[in-house]
C-alpha cells in the first residue's frame, strides 16, 4: 500500500471517530438537558474552594482518617455546605446529602439506577470476592435468594442457642472485674460477638480449651481485624492503591481465607450425613443449595464480618453510652427484673420496650456503619437538594457517586430536636413523625440488612443479662467517643467501666 492510501486511510478513521464521539456526546447531552428540563433540575451548592480533582479533599479526609476524626470532619461539611452538596474524586462527580427522600430514591425508589460501585468492590473485592456485599444487579439478587433462607426466623429466634455462649461472657467478665471491679469491655464484647457468629454460621463455637483450635481463632481474629482495616484503607486511597503495596494486607486476607475454606470443607465433608437437614447453622443451609466452595467461602467470610463486626461494635458503643447515664441503667434493670426469670423467647424479648429504646438510640446517636454511597449506573435524578434553597430535584448523570452520611442525618436537629446529639432513650416513647428514611442503621429498601433483627435480638438479650447481673456500671472516665473506622465503627478508646456484681443474682443458664 501506497504511504499516501495508507495516510488517507489513517485521516479517514481517524475523522470518523471523531465524529462518532461528537455525535454520541451531543445525544448524550440533548438526552441530559431533556431530563433536567423534564424534572426542573438545578444544581446542588458546590464548596467554592478550587479543588477540580479532589485531591485537596483526599489528603484532608485521609489524614482525618488517621486523627480519628473523619466523621466529625464529614459532619462539618454538612454544616458548612448544606443537606446536599458536591465534590469531586478524580474525574468522578460525587453528590453528598442526608436528605431522607433522596436516600429513599436512591436505596428503594429509583434502587435499580444504582450500584456498589468500582471503588467499594476494588476495596473489598480481595477479602469478601463475589460475595452479596460486592454485587448488582441479576447476580445479587440471585445470591440474595440463596443465602435468605439462611435466616429463617427459626434460625434467628434460636435464643437457647445464645444462653451457654453468654453465660460464658459473663463469666469472662466478672473474673476480669474482681480485682477492682474495672475492665475494658470492648474485648469480651468482640469475642462474645466472635462466637455467636460462630454459633451461627458453623454450628458451633471454638473450644478455648483446645490450644491448637484457641490459637487457630485468635490469629483468625487478629488477620480479620487487619485484613478490614485493609479494606477501608483500600476505600479511602481509591485509584492510588496501587501506589501502596500492602503485602502484609494480602498475608492477613490469606489468612482469613485459609480460615473459612477449613470451615467450609468441614461442612462439605459430612453434608452427605443424615442428619444435616436437621442442622440450623448458616453453612449446613447455603450446602443444600450450592457446594461451590469459592461461594461458600466468601459468603461465610461475607456473614463473620457482618456478623462479629456489628454485634461486637454495636454493644461496645451502647455500653459506652450507658456507663454515663446511671438513671438510664437503673431503668433498665426494673424492666429486667419485671421480666422474671423465665425462660426467654424472641418475642418476649420484643416487648422490653426500654431495652430495645436504648439499643435504638445508640444506633442512631453511633451507627455502626456511618455513612456509605452508590454509583450511579444510568442517568436518573434525585428528588430534593439542588437549587439555593435546595428544594429542587437534582440530576445525577451515569457514573457519578451518591454519598451519605447516615450519622450526620440520624443527628439532624430539624428533625430529632435540638438534643439531637445527645443519648436519651426516651425519645423513642413516642412516635417519631416522618422519621423512616432518617433512622437506617440497617439501611432500607431491598438491600437491608438480613441480619438486622438477629442483632437485634442478640443485643437486646445480652443487656437484659447484663442488666440482671450488675448493678452498677460507670465509666471510669468521661472522655468524648472517639472513633475507629473499619467494616463498622466503634469505641477506639475501647469501653472502660466500673461493674458491681447483684450478689443477689441467682439466673445462671438453668433457671433462664
Amino acid at each position: 500500500m501506497e504511504q499516501g492510501n495508507f495516510r488517507a486511510i489513517t485521516l479517514f478513521l481517524i475523522g470518523t471517530w471523531i465524529t462518532w464521539k461528537v455525535v454520541t456526546q451531543f445525544q448524550k447531552w440533548r438526552r441530559r438537558r431533556a431530563i433536567i428540563t423534564q424534572h426542573g433540575c438545578r444544581a446542588p451548592p458546590t464548596p467554592t474552594e478550587r479543588d477540580p480533582f479532589g485531591l485537596k479533599d483526599i489528603r484532608e479526609s485521609t489524614e482525618a482518617y488517621h486523627s480519628k476524626t473523619l466523621l466529625q470532619r464529614t459532619c462539618a461539611q454538612y454544616d458548612r455546605y448544606g443537606k446536599t452538596y458536591t465534590s469531586r474524586f478524580m474525574t468522578q462527580k460525587v453528590i453528598h446529602t442526608i436528605e431522607p427522600e433522596n436516600i429513599k430514591a436512591v436505596l428503594s425508589t429509583n434502587f435499580y439506577d444504582y450500584g456498589v460501585g468500582w471503588r467499594r468492590k476494588h476495596a473489598f473485592r480481595p477479602l469478601l470476592g463475589g460475595s452479596l456485599f460486592q454485587i448488582d444487579g441479576h447476580a445479587w439478587a440471585k445470591s440474595r435468594a440463596v443465602i435468605q433462607p439462611a435466616f429463617s426466623r427459626a434460625r434467628v429466634n434460636d435464643v437457647a442457642a445464645w444462653e451457654p455462649i453468654v453465660e460464658s461472657f459473663l463469666a469472662r467478665v466478672l473474673d476480669a472485674a474482681s480485682d477492682k471491679h474495672t475492665v475494658d469491655l470492648a474485648p469480651h464484647f468482640f469475642q462474645l460477638a466472635t462466637d455467636l457468629a460462630s454459633s451461627f454460621i458453623r454450628g458451633k463455637t471454638t473450644d478455648k480449651s483446645k490450644e491448637i483450635e484457641r490459637r487457630e481463632e485468635e490469629e483468625f481474629l487478629e488477620a480479620m481485624k487487619e485484613a478490614g482495616g485493609g479494606c477501608e484503607k483500600r476505600w479511602q486511597l481509591g485509584i492510588f492503591t496501587v501506589l501502596f503495596p500492602m503485602k502484609d494486607f494480602f498475608r492477613q486476607v490469606a489468612k482469613v481465607h485459609k480460615y473459612m475454606e477449613k470451615q467450609v470443607n468441614d461442612v462439605l465433608a459430612i453434608r452427605d450425613a443424615a442428619d444435616i437437614s436437621k442442622r440450623r447453622d448458616f453453612l449446613a443451609s447455603l450446602t443444600e443449595r450450592t457446594k461451590d466452595r469459592k461461594v461458600l467461602t466468601d459468603e461465610a467470610c461475607m456473614l463473620f464480618v457482618a456478623a462479629a463486626d456489628t454485634t461486637g461494635c454495636l454493644l461496645t458503643n451502647l455500653f459506652f453510652l450507658l456507663g454515663r447515664y446511671e438513671d438510664v441503667w437503673r431503668r433498665l434493670r426494673e424492666e429486667a427484673a419485671a421480666f422474671g426469670s423465665k425462660r426467654p423467647t424472641a418475642q418476649d424479648l420484643k416487648k422490653l420496650k426500654y431495652h430495645v429504646n436504648c439499643i435504638r438510640e445508640a444506633l442512631r446517636v453511633l451507627p455502626i456503619l456511618p455513612s456509605n454511597s452508590r454509583e450511579a449506573y444510568k442517568d436518573t435524578v434525585l428528588p430534593i437538594g439542588g437549587g439555593a434553597d435546595g428544594t429542587s430535584p437534582v440530576f445525577v448523570p451515569a457514573g457519578s457517586v451518591v454519598s451519605f452520611s447516615i450519622m450526620a442525618m440520624q443527628r439532624r436537629k430539624d428533625l430529632w430536636g435540638e438534643d439531637a446529639e445527645e443519648f436519651r432513650p426516651e425519645r423513642w416513647e413516642i412516635t417519631q413523625p416522618g422519621i423512616n428514611w432518617a433512622y437506617i442503621p440497617f439501611m432500607q429498601g431491598p438491600r437491608i440488612c438480613l441480619g438486622n433483627e438477629l442483632a437485634m435480638l442478640e443485643a437486646i438479650y445480652i443487656l437484659m443479662r447484663m442488666a440482671k447481673r450488675f448493678k452498677r456500671l460507670d465509666r471510669i472516665d468521661q472522655k468524648p467517643w472517639m472513633e475507629n473506622v473499619s467494616v463498622g465503627t466503634t469505641s477506639a478508646d475501647g469501653v472502660k467501666v466500673v461493674l458491681v456484681p447483684d450478689e443477689t443474682y441467682n439466673l445462671g443458664v438453668a433457671t433462664l
